[in-house]
């Protein structure tokens, strides 16, 4: 999905708007550190809001 924010949290809506409550989202690769931050730092308050 690349590194806009919007993109991903647009596709985590989907799921969000059909009723979940619970949704796991995992890294596969080596990038575990970029990832929990753009986790932390840009998706996370984005779904929070959803």
């Amino acid at each position: 999905m690349g590194p806009d924010p919007e993109r991903h949290a647009g596709a985590f809506r989907k799921w969000i708007d059909a009723g979940f409550d619970n949704i796991c989202v995992v890294q596969v690769g080596q990038e575990q550190d970029p990832f929990f931050r753009f986790w932390r730092d840009e998706l996370h308050p984005r779904l929070r809001t959803a």
